[in-house]
């Protein structure tokens, strides 16, 4: 049995491998040519943003938080005192002209939007769900009596994965 399995593997060693056909050996060297330049339209399509409407709207909450955080920041340094409490300031100091003071703050909910169901790129279904709600301030100036209203809407959107066992 040794024999027949040396005889073979000589056979093997005696043969030699046939060419390539010209235009099948240029096509492979093209193809490692241009390896890069594949590469970078597959790293380019992985940068694609699948929901730019959740993007901008994303965006837009983000600087809408930054707005208004950034406001009350401004109110409280004003409102307050690093030696004092507000409410012995008030008393011992008069008021800033054009000083205004918060009275009001409500967050009201609005309602619910169902979006609908979708496929995730991992091929997981989600359930798209849209809570809208509105933040109302009022603020006033007791100087003149002159009223601030700012209504900022808002919106929380939540992903909510479907159990398919």
């Amino acid at each position: 049995m040794n024999t027949d399995l040396k005889e073979i593997e000589q056979k093997l060693h005696e043969l030699k491998p046939a060419k390539l056909p010209d235009d099948l050996s240029a096509k492979i060297e093209n193809i490692f040519e241009n390896s890069d330049h594949i590469q970078n339209k597959y790293a380019n399509l992985r940068k694609i943003i699948w929901f730019p409407k959740i993007q901008k709207l994303s965006a837009v909450a983000a600087l809408l938080i930054a707005f208004v955080g950034v406001f009350f920041a401004m109110l409280n340094d004003q409102n307050s005192s690093n030696e004092t409490t507000a409410s012995k300031a008030s008393v011992n100091k008069p008021l800033k002209r054009n000083q205004f003071i918060p009275l009001n703050a409500k967050n009201v909910f609005e309602g619910v939007q169902d979006e609908g169901l979708f496929l995730s790129d991992d091929k997981i279904p989600y359930h798209d769900v849209r809570y809208q709600f509105s933040d109302s301030f009022l603020w006033k100036n007791e100087e003149d009596g002159s009223l601030i209203e700012m209504k900022v809407p808002s919106q929380r959107l939540f992903f909510v994965p479907i159990k398919t066992d």
